[in-house]
């Protein structure tokens, strides 16, 4: 959208209101010494007046608005002309309308006299749902100040409006819609929280991401299972790439993996959890892998250290000595990254950048060997009791425990 506004035969498209409001003139203002002599451009501009029975008095305010053609927000620019010319000048500014429809926040101003001379400016907005001039008088006859050759060039963006929450019945529980997740044309969807309106439709916004599975693997039976996120039972499981499964987990769609006899950190399809890649460890005894937004973490038995490693490459990017003597597993949620001893049978929460210890807590287990998690739920699991366990993401104690679909639990992770 490209409006030129010039005045020439009526305000236009440009609203006017306030005081005295904003009126159209030629040859100069009736005041001396205040206003221009002339428009910038062909005959007529937009001026505020200031005499006695106009906007005479310090404080009071005029608008002249520019509303956009649709209830969507606008980005773009506008380009003006202004003219400030007498000892009396209040101050003019441009201001954007907020999305909650009442609140402006100014873009630009100019105060005082500036001289006889028309003047330009260019301002820059986003997300504006109007846009408006605004003159504050400072008092006297000498502060009449005006407008001419405006041009408004902007692009209409997207207006998004919170869904009313609404309970759907799942397994025989109700549980709220925003979040849910479903599959069209084979891809997992997942239902964010608003409408939208493009190009006058309204439409159900929705994102192409894999959204709340959960991995499990099995050192013993060498399988890689994907379990139900609530009651943690078998939904499928598939045959390890390697010979010696010891921890899985994911970030961002991507499903990692990592075997402690041949030394070698997977990623695997989602799905059929086979091996899309592999290289070699950065360690010699791999035993946790897991991650949080783009950051993926891995923990190794032999070298007593967590890493963060490249999410591509799998190669090392830091590294530090573990709070425990047997690091057996690593996996986060959200900001917040998990690690598990299997000798001191603790649970620690550690910092993301420097893999410091933030606090620690006894395990609900005797063998912890895999922990991480998915969408504020926080797992771990136990190679001893063969236990799934859902844990407080705070206080890391147990809520609910199953017994493991497999014979010796060593992983545990899941992919958003």
């Amino acid at each position: 959208m490209n409006y030129l506004e010039s005045f020439e035969t009526s305000l236009g498209n440009w609203v006017s209101s306030g005081y005295s409001g904003w009126r159209r003139d030629s040859d100069g203002t009736p005041s001396g010494s205040t206003g221009p002599s002339a428009a910038y451009s062909g005959s007529y501009y937009v001026y505020v007046e200031t005499s006695s029975g106009g906007s005479n008095v310090s404080g009071i305010t005029d608008y002249l608005t520019y509303p956009f053609p649709t209830a969507n927000p606008y980005s773009g620019s506008i380009t003006f002309y202004y003219n400030q010319y007498g000892i009396e000048q209040g101050t003019l500014s441009v201001e954007t309308l907020g999305s909650d429809g009442s609140t402006w926040t100014p873009q630009w101003s100019s105060s005082g006299d500036q001289g006889t001379s028309w003047k330009t400016a260019t301002i820059s907005f986003a997300d504006a749902y109007d846009i408006r001039f605004k003159n504050v008088a400072s008092g006297g006859y000498r502060g009449d100040v005006a407008l001419d050759y405006i041009t408004v060039d902007a692009v209409e963006g997207v207006l998004r409006i919170p869904i009313p929450d609404f309970n759907i019945k799942v397994s025989g529980t109700y549980r709220s819609a925003k979040g849910m997740n479903y599959k069209l044309e084979g891809v997992w969807r997942t239902i964010i929280d608003v409408f939208t309106k493009v190009n006058g439709a309204w439409n159900v916004f929705v994102a192409p991401i894999v959204v709340d599975r959960l991995y499990h693997c099995d050192s013993s039976a060498d399988k890689i299972y994907e379990l139900n996120i609530d009651t943690k039972a078998s939904i499928s499981n598939v045959s390890s790439p390697s010979s010696y499964p010891n921890g899985v987990g994911g970030i961002s769609g991507r499903l990692y993996h990592c075997d402690s006899s041949a030394d070698k950190i997977y990623e695997l399809n989602i799905d059929t959890k086979a091996s899309i890649s592999n290289v070699s460890s950065p360690s010699s005894y791999p035993y946790g892998v897991g991650g949080i937004n783009d950051r993926l973490y891995h923990c190794d038995y032999s070298s007593y250290k967590n890493y963060e490693l490249n999410i591509d490459t799998k190669a090392s990017i830091s590294d530090a000595a573990s709070p425990g003597s047997t690091p057996y597993g690593v996996g986060g949620i959200n900001d917040r990254l998990y690690h598990c001893d299997y000798s001191s049978d603790k649970n620690y929460e550690l910092n993301i950048d420097t893999l410091a210890t933030i606090n620690t807590v006894s395990s609900p287990s005797s063998r912890p060997s895999g922990i991480g998690g998915i969408s504020n739920r926080l797992y771990h699991c136990d190679a001893i009791s063969d236990k799934i366990y859902e844990l407080n993401i705070d206080t890391k104690a147990s809520i609910s425990n199953v017994s493991s679909p497999s014979g010796i639990s060593s992983g545990i992770g899941g992919v958003k």
